[in-house]
């Protein structure tokens, strides 16, 4: 009698212990393609990784050059601040590229002063700027910063900027700082817009 039983158990222990499932799955699932999708890029850089914008969309470091105001302080740049200058006390100009749409980035910078969307008519009514052989919706508000990305909440502050669409990417340059300051600055920047250009 102990045969069979020693049998069985050994039968158990086999089919238990064979834990790789089914040799051959088959999936039915599917997903429409999404605009988040993008090339596949391999050894992507963090900067590419994390800033938003694709290989193709994201330009280099070195694919910019400009000529800054004297006042303009230059500080180092980095994945998102491509080209980063600090003026008066607290202003700050920086040019960066990102992905996206034009319209929600324009809402994103003025949701920062706490003021309501626009929509796509509002948006076709700013006024434009010469800006990388294309015209650059000018962008300004004024009030309350509300902060974020490290910086702390501030009353009477300012925001003057270009925003455009360049061969699929949005580049900028955004300027912010305490209102007097910026509103000192604002021709300079307006002046500093116009030498940016691009080695692509």
């Amino acid at each position: 009698m102990k045969y069979p039983i020693l049998g069985f158990t050994l039968f158990l222990c086999i089919t238990s212990c064979d834990r790789r499932g089914p040799s051959e799955v088959t999936s039915t699932e599917t997903r429409p393609p999404s605009t988040s999708d993008g090339k596949f890029v391999l050894d992507a850089t963090s900067e590419q990784r994390f800033s938003g914008a694709s290989a193709e969309q994201k330009a280099p470091v070195s694919s910019f050059s400009d000529v800054a105001p004297d006042a303009w302080r230059p500080m180092e740049s980095s994945a998102f601040r491509i080209k980063n200058y600090q003026f008066g006390t607290a202003g700050e100009v920086y040019l960066s590229v990102s992905s996206g749409a034009v319209l929600d980035n324009v809402n994103r910078w003025l949701g920062q002063f706490n003021q309501p969307n626009i929509n796509a008519s509002a948006l076709a009514q700013l006024p434009t700027v010469d800006f990388l052989g294309t015209k650059a919706y000018w962008i300004q508000a004024d009030g309350t910063f509300a902060g974020g990305m490290g910086k702390a909440q501030a009353d009477n502050y300012s925001l003057r900027g270009v925003m455009a669409e360049v061969n699929g990417a949005i580049v900028t340059v955004k300027m912010i700082g305490p209102t007097s300051e910026v509103k000192e600055q604002e021709e300079a920047l307006r002046s500093y817009v116009g030498t940016v250009k691009s080695g692509d």
